[in-house]
């Protein structure tokens, strides 16, 4: 029995022996692992769980230096807080390849906006909150001033305007589209996964746009307007080269937005958004003869679909919209149907300021043989010749 406890004993004594050597045997290739890692320059590689089994023993310059990185980081946001500045958090485009804006150089001037994108509060007391909300609200009241500043601006340096348009004509007959159009815009055009467009670099392009569209008062062959009869019988070859060299760089933005859907792998998505887009604001429009282009609709189209959260297409976005605004103070926002439009309201509110033509309409439904009067019909834009309103 005693030479069996002592061989028991032996066999135990082995056993622990083969395990100790066991954990060297891993603690020891861990910190080979480690070291040959950290001698190539590569700390990343290192498992994040190797400190926390022991294999390799975290030195007081790892804690260090995570500890620095962090206050750094922490220090930043405060510092930036106090001064007002709004902290952008990155969007899903940004994410996915979007433009990274440096707030150390020009960028973050020109990317600044006035007020933060997350939160505004009076005294400590909250007045709107949630980004969604803030960055609409902002969108939709740039948009209202910028249109009253225009509009009293381009009143007082040119002549070609609607000179019967005051600022409440717009404020109480257009009101509520122009909302209507700003959350239609917010929406496909994914502003609320970019900064508030309160700062310089987009509302300095929209700026340019107003610049450019009053420009053209001194340019003569740019005073037409885009409808049928217009392009057909009135616009000159002028105008049909100045489109012509127009086409290579709105092509080439086309361009550039297919290939990026394409790499995000999103063009289908976009594809179904345009197609939507024309089944609700073009296709029962485009066939009447009394469509006209106003450059207002022409910006509110494109505008939305401008919505890359990156340089070019942030561009062409605050362009198209500076487009739109223009429009609004310079003309209003003038249906696309004009004066079919305006027939249809009055007749279907029988205005009394019509009395006399209803009564007409009326007399000629009861006797059609006794009347040759002919209700409101445009020119035939295919021929250039033909008499009748033109749109």
């Amino acid at each position: 029995s005693a030479i069996t406890m002592k061989l028991s004993r032996m066999d135990e004594e082995v056993g622990r022996r083969q395990s100790s050597e066991s954990i060297e045997k891993t603690s020891l290739i861990g910190a080979i692992e480690v070291s040959d890692s950290r001698d190539s320059g590569d700390d990343d590689n290192v498992p994040s769980d190797t400190v926390r089994r022991g294999l390799v023993p975290a030195t007081s310059d790892d804690y260090d230096n995570d500890e620095y990185e962090y206050n750094d980081r922490l220090s930043s946001k405060r510092k930036q807080k106090s001064n007002g500045e709004n902290i952008p958090s990155r969007s899903r485009n940004e994410k996915d390849g979007g433009d990274d804006i440096d707030d150390d150089c020009c960028g973050g001037v020109l990317h600044r906006t006035l007020l933060p994108d997350d939160g505004i509060s009076f005294r400590g007391y909250p007045l709107v909150e949630g980004s969604f909300t803030i960055k609409l609200l902002k969108f939709i009241f740039i948009t209202f001033l910028f249109i009253a500043i225009t509009h009293v601006i381009v009143g007082k340096l040119f002549s070609d305007r609607d000179k019967t348009l005051q600022l409440w004509h717009i404020w109480v007959f257009d009101g509520d589209l122009i909302v209507r159009d700003a959350v239609v815009v917010f929406l496909v055009g994914r502003l609320w996964k970019q900064r508030g467009i309160d700062h310089l670099a987009w509302v300095g392009t929209a700026v340019l746009a107003n610049v450019y569209f009053e420009c053209q008062n001194f340019v003569p062959f740019l005073q037409h307007s885009v409808t049928l009869f217009q392009m057909h019988c009135v616009w000159p070859w002028e105008l049909w080269a100045f489109v012509v060299v127009l086409i290579p760089s709105v092509g080439a933005l086309v361009a550039a937005h297919v290939i990026r859907a394409h790499q995000q792998r999103i063009l289908l998505m976009k594809l179904m958004e345009l197609a939507l887009c024309f089944f609700f604001f073009v296709a029962p429009l485009a066939p009447s003869s009394y469509f006209h282009f106003h450059h207002w609709y022409a910006g509110f189209l494109i505008a939305m679909h401008a919505n890359f959260d990156v340089w070019w297409s942030r561009f062409a976005m605050a362009w198209c919209w500076g487009m739109y605004m223009n429009g609004i103070a310079v003309y209003g926002r003038d249906p696309v149907l004009t004066c079919e439009y305006a027939y249809f309201l009055t007749v279907d509110n029988r205005c009394p300021y019509v009395s006399c033509y209803l009564e007409l309409l009326e007399e000629m439904k009861k006797h059609p043989e006794n009347h040759t009067h002919v209700e409101m019909v445009p020119a035939d834009w295919r021929n250039c010749s033909s008499e009748g309103y033109l749109p």
